[in-house]
């Protein structure tokens, strides 16, 4: 690649924006919304400096997209935004071989904003004392700050209403495929 002072580098940046902003016509971005995706391009281009858009992975997005996710003054439409503009450059202008399969809309999915009490909003937390709000009334609460568990009531009643069933441990598996 030539040295980024010369005339045919300079021409080669000229052509890759060119491409990117005739992708944004090609796939109807608005006008108005058209100068905002190259410079969520820009902006992830200059955090991976030194690596070449066709070298870089999934992984390299995740991290970027979690990384950007993770910031509270970035809003969702925003984050979409950024989402989407890595997808045109990834999926339709670069096309390496995973930016086929990618799970770009799990990006969209996850930029949603939740209400600040939500239960699994843990940006600020301590994930040892949030506990989501349980109305069940046979369910209580019984958390320490080092461990969890629940206390399990058997309802009035009913044969064995006298005795409570504690669940000494339990598990919370999450589990995203791309």
């Amino acid at each position: 690649m030539p040295d980024n002072t010369s005339g045919e580098y300079q021409r080669l940046v000229s052509q890759f924006w060119h491409n990117y902003l005739s992708l944004l016509e090609k796939f109807f971005i608005p006008v108005k919304a058209r100068p905002w995706k190259p410079k969520r391009v820009e902006e992830y281009i200059s955090t991976h400096q030194g690596v070449k858009l066709q070298h870089h992975s999934p992984h390299h997005i995740d991290e970027y997209l979690l990384a950007k996710g993770r910031m509270a003054h970035i809003p969702e439409w925003r984050f979409r935004q950024t989402a989407d503009a890595l997808r045109l450059l990834f999926k339709e202008l670069i096309r390496p071989e995973w930016a086929a399969c990618y799970d770009w809309y799990q990006w969209r999915a996850f930029s949603r904003e939740l209400e600040p009490v939500h239960p699994t909003l843990m940006r600020d937390g301590n994930p040892s004392t949030l506990v989501a709000p349980n109305n069940n009334p046979l369910i209580r609460n019984t958390c320490k700050t080092q461990s969890a568990g629940l206390q399990i009531d058997q309802p009035p009643n009913r044969p064995g209403s006298g005795k409570r069933q504690v669940l000494k441990s339990f598990t919370l598996s999450i589990v995203f495929s791309t």
